[in-house]
């Protein structure tokens, strides 16, 4: 028996539970909050929303089953493995870790507050939902980082780089500097990952990738509406280049600065990039970006090894991916959005 047997027979009997594009169709046609979870109860959230009923109500219970749900299932993957098979797949769940602090340090950042951080941390990583909460609870990102260097959580990597970034964070307050010493930790995420030259190593470099091509373009609008030059720094570690994002942020000339990553990333990243360079829609962007990387998802489990690592990854990026759309979901019925739209604003959906 190979080290992928149980854990991809198990995970293939999950993937009969996912969400298809007509269980998609039923969602978005629900008549409330409350109608949506009745409709995934009956589907296979029935016991993350039994768990959240008496502690939450509205979009807050929808969130925190689809929080509960999503860690559940990365959590059980990591379970269907052992050895080196599921040391893998945990170095590949740490950019959680790396997600979830970025989002409590811009949430304690804020003033005011726009909201509570919770019901958008998954716990997939090393910091399990109650060591999310306790930071989330502090009353600024110094106090929650303060917080973390006491615990040496996520990793030594992330509280060095933060720990670092602090006084200068003290000084103006601005939080980029603690997004920048978050990209640095990731950097080295994805340094440590490539001592082994697999598919997780190239799923992290993709997300460099995509993490770049994101702050790139949104530093270049920045650039051109102000009119005051940007020094940038990409996250290391990507198939790009650093000089090629720095690049599209700062030339005149986008097409010719769109053109020399093209050739670099995912053939299917090629044709939005260069249709943004027409429109200039950085939603339109990251939209198909994120989309394609949830499509391969799918495609990834669906015709990948049957016996390799393509199966954890493909039902990782998978259920990702149905998190997100049933957050979308969840807030176009909410703040009635046209919902005729939101079938095609779905990642992933055929």
């Amino acid at each position: 028996m190979s080290d992928f047997d149980y854990g991809n027979a198990r995970l293939r009997v999950r993937a009969t539970h996912w969400l298809s594009g007509e269980d998609y169709r039923v969602l978005v046609g629900s008549s409330g909050i409350d109608g949506l979870l009745g409709s995934l109860a009956q589907r296979n959230y029935g016991a993350d929303i039994e768990r959240v009923m008496s502690r939450h109500s509205g979009l807050r219970r929808l969130d925190e089953a689809v929080r509960w749900h999503l860690s559940t299932q990365l959590s059980d993957v990591l379970s269907f493995y052992s050895g080196a098979v599921a040391d893998r797949l945990r170095l590949y769940l740490e950019r959680w870790d790396i997600r979830n602090v970025r989002t409590i340090l811009r949430t304690l950042s804020q003033h005011p507050r726009i909201g509570p951080a919770a019901e958008m941390l998954v716990p997939a990583g090393a910091l399990d939902a109650a060591a999310l909460d306790e930071v989330a609870a502090q009353r600024d990102p110094r106090s929650a980082v303060d917080l973390l260097s006491v615990w040496r959580l996520p990793s030594p990597i992330v509280v060095r780089e933060l720990r670092s970034a602090l006084p200068h964070f003290s000084q103006n307050g601005d939080i980029g500097v603690l997004d920048d010493a978050l990209d640095e930790a990731f950097a080295e995420l994805v340094e440590a990952a490539a001592s082994e030259n697999d598919e997780v190593t190239a799923l992290l470099r993709q997300e460099v990738d995509r993490l770049n091509l994101v702050a790139a373009v949104r530093l270049r609008r920045e650039r051109l509406e102000t009119g005051v030059a940007i020094t940038w720094l990409p996250t290391g570690g990507g198939r790009v280049p650093e000089h090629i994002w720095r690049d599209l942020v700062e030339l005149d000339d986008a097409e010719a600065a769109a053109g020399a990553a093209v050739p670099l990333l995912p053939p299917r990243w090629r044709p939005p990039l260069l249709a943004w360079t027409d429109s200039r829609d950085h939603g339109a962007l990251e939209h198909a970006i994120d989309s394609e990387i949830a499509s391969e998802a799918v495609r990834r489990f669906r015709t990948g090894d049957p016996l390799g690592v393509d199966i954890p990854l493909g039902y990782i990026g998978q259920q990702e991916a149905e998190a997100r759309n049933l957050r979308f979901i969840a807030r176009t019925i909410v703040f009635e959005l046209p919902r005729e739209e939101a079938m095609s604003s779905l990642i992933g959906v055929a």
